[in-house]
C-alpha cells in the first residue's frame, strides 16, 4: 500500500508550482483530481507541453466551469470529502470564486488548504504577477556568485518554482498527519519567494550573523570545485574541497610541485589565490579529452563527473543502474520519484491525463447521476 492511499487532493493549480506539488503527492499514492478550465484546460498543456508532460502524470483531470453558479457546486461537493486543497492563483481568485478556505473550511473542518503565490497572501507584493526570474531576484538568489569567473547569472532550472513545491508538498503531509490525528485542517500560506529565501539562507551566514546589517562581500567558490572544458570541447566537474582531494588530485595529475606552494597550501590560501590557480587548472584540464579525464580518476578518490547532456541520461551507468528513467506504456519516458523506498510504497510513474478524461468518473463518485452529468455538459458546465 502507497504513503498516502487513501488521500485525496484537488489541484486547482497549473503551470509548475502547484503541479509538481501535487506530481510528488500522487507519486506518494494520493488520488491527486485536477481542476481544469474548459478551452486548453491548464496553460502548460500548450505553452509548455514539456513542463505539462513532466509535472502532471498519475493525476485524474475534470474539466469544469467555475464561473457558473452549478460549476461553483460540483466544485464544493468535491472538497466535502477531500483531504487536500492545492491552488495556485493570484490572493482574492478562490474568494471570487466562493471556493477561499473560510468558505471550503465551513464545509470540510479537516481539510488541509494550500495556496502557492509568487510572494504570498499578504505584504505589498502580495498582488504583483511575477515569473520564476522575479522571486530569484527579489529573495536575493541573484546576488549570490555561481563561479568565481562570472557575475551572478540565471540558473537554468525553474529554481523558485520546484523549491515551493516541495515545502508545500512537505508542509502538506505533515498537516495532514495532525489532520488525521485530531481531525482539524489548516491553511498554508506558501510564497515561492520565502522558499527561496529559506534556500538563499545557507549562503549568506556571515550576513545573517551580522543581522543584515554589513554588506560582507561573497567569496568565490573553490577554484578546486567548479567545472572545467576539456580538450575535446566537452566539460568536467571536480569537487575538490577537502584538503585530502587536494593531495589526491595534485598526485594524480602530476601536479605534486602545487603541494609545496605556498600560494595553494591550504583552503583559505587556494581561494586568495584563486584566480591564478583558477588559470592553471584550465591550462590543465584542456591537455586531454573528457573520455581521457574520466579514465584518469576513475579508480582514484576524487570527486569529480562529467557534464551530461540532456541526451546522454537514457545511457548513464548510475542513472540506468537506479532505473531513474522509466518507459511508460511506450508513449515515452517519466523520472520516477527520486526515492528509493524498501517498502515499494510509492507509485510507478504513469502518463498525464487528457483533458477532462475522469470528469465522468470522479462526478459520479460523489454522487451525480448520469442524467446529471449529460445535463452539466448539454449546458456547458462540464466539459
Amino acid at each position: 500500500m502507497t504513503y498516502l492511499h487513501g488521500i485525496r487532493v484537488i489541484d486547482f493549480t497549473q503551470l509548475l508550482p502547484g503541479p509538481f506539488c501535487t506530481m510528488l503527492l500522487s507519486d506518494l499514492g494520493a488520488d491527486v483530481i485536477k481542476v481544469e478550465p474548459p478551452g486548453s484546460g491548464d496553460a502548460a498543456r500548450t505553452l509548455l507541453p514539456g513542463v505539462f508532460w513532466a509535472a502532471n502524470r498519475g493525476k485524474r483531470s475534470i474539466s469544469i466551469n467555475l464561473k457558473t453558479r452549478q460549476g461553483k457546486e460540483i466544485g464544493r461537493r468535491l472538497l466535502r470529502e477531500a483531504d487536500v486543497l492545492v491552488e495556485g492563483f493570484r490572493p482574492g481568485v478562490m474568494e471570487r470564486l466562493g471556493l477561499d478556505y473560510d468558505t471550503v473550511k465551513q464545509l470540510n473542518p479537516r481539510i488541509v488548504y494550500c495556496s502557492i503565490s509568487g510572494f504570498g497572501q499578504s505584504g505589498p507584493n502580495r498582488d504583483r504577477p511575477g515569473h520564476d526570474l522575479n522571486y530569484l531576484a527579489v529573495s536575493g538568489a541573484l546576488d549570490i556568485p555561481g563561479d568565481m569567473d562570472y557575475p551572478p547569472v540565471r540558473p537554468g532550472l525553474p529554481v523558485g518554482d520546484l523549491t515551493a513545491s516541495m515545502f508545500a508538498a512537505l508542509t502538506i503531509v505533515a498537516a495532514l498527519h495532525r489532520s488525521r490525528a485530531e481531525g482539524k485542517g489548516d491553511y498554508l500560506d506558501v510564497s515561492i519567494a520565502d522558499c527561496l529565501l529559506s534556500w538563499v539562507s545557507t549562503r549568506i551566514g556571515n550576513h545573517l550573523k551580522a543581522n543584515l546589517q554589513q554588506d560582507i562581500p561573497f567569496e568565490h567558490l573553490s577554484p578546486t570545485n567548479k567545472p572545467f572544458e576539456t580538450k575535446d570541447g566537452q566539460w568536467i566537474t571536480v569537487g575538490i574541497v577537502e584538503e585530502k582531494f587536494w593531495v589526491t588530485f595534485c598526485n594524480v595529475v602530476g601536479r605534486t610541485s602545487w603541494l609545496n606552494d605556498a600560494r595553494f597550501g591550504t583552503p583559505e590560501m587556494r581561494r586568495k589565490h584563486g584566480a591564478e590557480l583558477n588559470a592553471l587548472l584550465k591550462s590543465l584540464f584542456k591537455q586531454k579529452e573528457l573520455a581521457e579525464w574520466e579514465e584518469l580518476f576513475r579508480n582514484t578518490d576524487i570527486p569529480y563527473a562529467k557534464v551530461n547532456r540532456v541526451t546522454d541520461l537514457g545511457s548513464d551507468s548510475q542513472i540506468v543502474e537506479r532505473g531513474l528513467v522509466v518507459n511508460v506504456d511506450g508513449q515515452g519516458s517519466q523520472v520516477r520519484y527520486p526515492v528509493l523506498v524498501a517498502s515499494r510504497s510509492v507509485r510507478s510513474p504513469g502518463l498525464p491525463p487528457v483533458l477532462g478524461e475522469h470528469t465522468d468518473a470522479v462526478l459520479s463518485e460523489i454522487g451525480y447521476t448520469r442524467d446529471q452529468i449529460s445535463h452539466f455538459r448539454k449546458e456547458d458546465i462540464i466539459f
